[in-house]
């Protein structure tokens, strides 16, 4: 069945370059796009899009409020695509339940790669993972450690099963980046550093989980069994 991806943003030029380079990596996807954030979230809603993009400052009401609203009903892969590049916007993008962020000027090679990653994680999800006295549903997106049940975002997901299967071993920055990515890219690291602070964050304030995983300096992270 063809993807489907829709762009939610009110710059045509972006819109156009979005949209071809969709067409060079996946000939026969159907895309649509809308200047409103209103009406994406309800074509979300009608069309069940296999990927979103999305800017942040749109003439309706703001991207963070899409995000809100989409994942209220929907569990599909979110991509802001912006100008905004304060970590604070990226940091309260992820925690709203974007799986990715990209900035403008952007290059087309790595906003495909990147939109492949969700797709390609979206498909092969596996069952769920049992590390000690941790399980992990990626279908669900659940992390169990006790009795809490942390709800995670798809790159959290991604983060913690390439962590349990690499239990007891550092996995570097590049590691990760290729598995949530499917590349490396210029600002690989200081995504992935934002990525697990965020995930450390919700691991304690959820769960009072504050050395489940593990930094070694400037090489990776690591889970300890």
């Amino acid at each position: 069945m063809p993807k489907t991806a829709l762009i939610i943003e009110d710059n045509d030029d972006i819109v156009q370059t979005v949209s071809l380079a969709f067409l060079i990596r996946w000939p026969g996807i159907n895309i649509t796009s809308t200047h409103s954030g209103q009406k994406g979230i309800r074509m979300v809603e009608d069309k069940n899009p296999n990927v979103i993009i999305l800017d942040l400052g749109l003439p309706d009401i703001d991207g963070f409020k899409v995000i809100q609203e989409i994942r209220r009903f929907s569990k599909v892969p979110i991509i802001v695509l912006t100008v905004r590049d304060t970590e604070a916007d990226i940091v309260h993008a992820l925690e709203l339940g974007a799986d990715d962020y990209v900035l403008k000027p952007f290059r087309q090679l790595e906003l495909t790669s990147r939109v492949n990653a969700q797709l390609r994680h979206g498909e092969n999800e596996e069952e769920t993972i049992h590390l000690g006295n941790y399980y992990l549903n990626p279908n669900e997106r659940i992390l169990s450690a006790g009795n809490k049940n942390i709800c995670l975002t798809r790159i959290e997901t991604i983060v913690l099963e390439t962590l349990f299967s690499r239990a007891g071993h550092v996995v570097t920055h590049t590691i990760l980046a290729e598995q949530i990515w499917g590349d490396v890219h210029p600002s690989t690291v200081k995504n992935v550093r934002i990525h697990i602070k965020r995930l450390r964050d919700k691991l304690e304030c959820e769960a009072g989980l504050t050395s489940l995983v593990i930094t070694k300096p400037g090489v990776g992270y690591m889970i300890q069994v």
